[in-house]
């Protein structure tokens, strides 16, 4: 087995984790009345299980950790099982100390959102927590990959840009949890996309990580599309973007071999959760109301009020991930000129919806 095939087979036994332990947390959500009921804001006319992101952690943290475990505690057993894996294992033990901070945080994130969906928190101790976490992180050593560190102060300033970005992505993948089955296509979008680049670019490991997180999604996302039979919850979107947010920070995006431009490719695959988040902000400002609370005015809702159902909003919304996805994965074959024109080309993509929701809502 190469290491390639044993990134891939990592993808496809997540998801088939994820489809044999969804159904089985669902049946248990309902057997304990674990269920989001309906009411106002809510679609559903009937109870529907929530729990879901058990299911999803489940199916990326236990590999995830199963893979981890090997490394160290049986680094010998694992080179006589795949022959071929053998001269990679001293490279994995060497990464091991940062996956264990990385998983240790998924677990906390997971924690902070089942606590969340059973008995509900305040937006600021959701935040302290993640940022606290993200603080964690930054100090052991999981850092943005920036230029800041060759000047005064520059070491702190990575730690603070670190933060910001996972509290940041965390959250947009959070907030994009509103409608069924948007939060996990867009998460494993995003993730396949970053999980090839990782691939074409030798970053083994940290692909294998994406590809398990694409399949955790993939699975949930059999039960999760319209009509959902089970919710994620904070749960499951926090980890979801916990993951890709940390993820794109153990990634070593630019290299001598490529221009500059390739640094911003976790903008351009992540641009619409993060045009989403932004979006909804300025509109609540616009409108005096509280940040954190939630309303109607996501990017999703945007598109129903301009006409289209609820699974052709979520449709578009992930097929415009896969578009940013793309032109991201052309980066590293483009020269900077050329690089520059994907970056706009995504911009106008974003742009041209801009406009046509602000001409919806005058109509």
């Amino acid at each position: 087995m190469t290491l390639e095939t044993a990134v891939l087979a990592a993808g496809a036994g997540s998801f088939a984790f994820s489809l044999l332990l969804t159904p089985a947390v669902r049946a248990a959500a309902r057997a304990k009345g674990f269920v989001d009921e309906p009411g106002p804001r809510k679609i559903h006319a009937h109870p529907v299980a929530l729990g879901g992101g058990i299911a999803i952690f489940g199916a990326v943290w236990l590999p995830l950790a199963a893979a981890l475990a090997a490394v160290l505690l049986a680094p010998d057993l694992l080179a006589r099982t795949f022959p071929s894996l053998a001269v990679h294992v001293p490279g994995a033990r060497g990464v091991a100390g940062r996956g264990a901070v990385y998983l240790g945080g998924a677990a906390v994130i997971f924690v902070l959102g089942l606590v969340d969906d059973a008995r509900g928190l305040g937006p600021k101790t959701k935040l302290g927590v993640q940022a606290a976490v993200a603080a964690g992180l930054a100090a052991s050593g999981i850092r943005l990959s920036t230029f800041l560190d060759a000047y005064p102060g520059g070491a702190f300033l990575q730690g603070a840009l670190t933060v910001a970005w996972i509290v940041v992505v965390t959250n947009s993948l959070n907030l994009l949890d509103n409608m069924d089955g948007l939060a996990a296509g867009v998460a494993a979008t995003a993730a396949a996309a970053f999980a090839l680049i990782a691939l074409a670019t030798g970053q083994h490991f940290v692909a294998l990580a994406l590809f398990t997180l694409a399949g955790g999604a993939l699975g949930f996302l059999a039960f999760n599309r319209p009509p959902a039979s089970i919710f994620m919850g904070d749960a499951g979107s926090l980890t979801l973007g916990y993951h890709l947010a940390v993820l794109t920070v153990l990634f070593t995006f630019y290299d001598a071999n490529h221009p500059l431009t390739v640094y911003f490719v976790p903008l351009l695959v992540l641009a619409v959760p993060l045009y989403d988040t932004a979006s909804v902000i300025l509109i609540r400002l616009r409108n005096r109301k509280p940040i954190m609370a939630g309303d109607t005015n996501h990017f999703s809702h945007r598109l129903v009020a301009l006409g289209l159902s609820r699974p052709a909003a979520v449709g578009l919304i992930v097929a415009l991930t896969g578009v940013t996805g793309l032109s991201a994965l052309i980066l590293y074959r483009l020269d900077s000129a050329w690089s520059a024109l994907a970056f706009a080309q995504a911009a106008a993509v974003l742009t041209v919806v801009a406009v046509l929701e602000a001409a919806g809502r005058k109509k």
